[in-house]
């Protein structure tokens, strides 16, 4: 099992609309939202967008 040192959390705030990780990109942050609600939306073949996930409070 991989061991991991002690977590390294940092409060960061962010714009509304802000994006975190584009399609493709490697993952580099995890976020835990506290105060807001981020989703994860798809991009459908017309061009229009339909939220496919949420997670936050």
């Amino acid at each position: 099992m991989a061991s991991f040192g002690p977590p390294q959390l940092e409060l960061v705030h962010l714009r509304t609309e802000q994006l975190l990780c584009d399609s493709g990109q490697r993952i580099h942050h995890v976020y835990f939202p506290t105060t807001a609600i981020i989703s994860m939306l798809s991009t459908m073949e017309d061009g229009s967008s339909v939220e496919i996930a949420a997670v936050g409070p």
